[in-house]
């Protein structure tokens, strides 16, 4: 059943345009269900490609609606990228307020949601708040070197100094 519904997925993502593969996705028959929120994050990427962002953020909603045995990650992925899909229309408040419960501390995609929240905070003004927020993200034992080398990036672009973690030599 994996390699069956792996097989009808591939082949719904070799169609040329992404409009076509919307289509093949919606159309693909699964036979393991456990992968129907693969299923749902490739529809929504190609509907993204498609230029429909909208439509990739409803796609996502929608399933986590519906879908109450998904696990926690996953959601919080899904719910993730369903807000950055529909940032642009979504009121500034009510964008910070969803981030902010994903950002909230052991949430999976922490972090993440904090960098978003920081960005956020730059698009209104608040360059210290960014500052303070990406370096809590550099600071993070958790966060992965790439997600630490963007905020410090970041961070110096809007002018400020990155924090570094300290070292176990530093007493020495």
């Amino acid at each position: 059943a994996a390699q069956a519904t792996g097989d009808a997925l591939f082949a719904a993502l070799e169609a040329n345009q992404p409009e076509e593969r919307v289509s093949a996705l919606s159309a693909a028959t699964l036979e393991a269900q456990q992968a129907e929120v693969v299923r749902q994050l490739l529809l929504s990427a190609q509907q993204a490609e498609a230029g429909d962002a909208a439509a990739a953020s409803q796609t996502l909603d929608s399933y986590l609606e519906t879908s109450t045995d998904t696990d926690a990650v996953y959601r919080d992925v899904m719910a993730l990228k369903s807000l950055m899909l529909a940032a642009q229309d979504t009121p500034a408040d009510e964008l910070r307020s969803n981030l902010e419960i994903l950002a909230r501390p052991g949430q999976p995609v922490s972090l993440l949601a904090a960098e978003q929240i920081a960005l956020l905070d730059i698009r209104e003004g608040q360059v210290e708040a960014a500052i303070d927020r990406l370096n809590s993200v550099v600071l993070d034992a958790s966060a992965s070197a790439g997600l630490r080398r963007r905020a410090s990036q970041l961070i110096v672009a809007l002018g400020g100094e990155p924090e570094t973690l300290p070292t176990q030599n530093a007493d020495q």
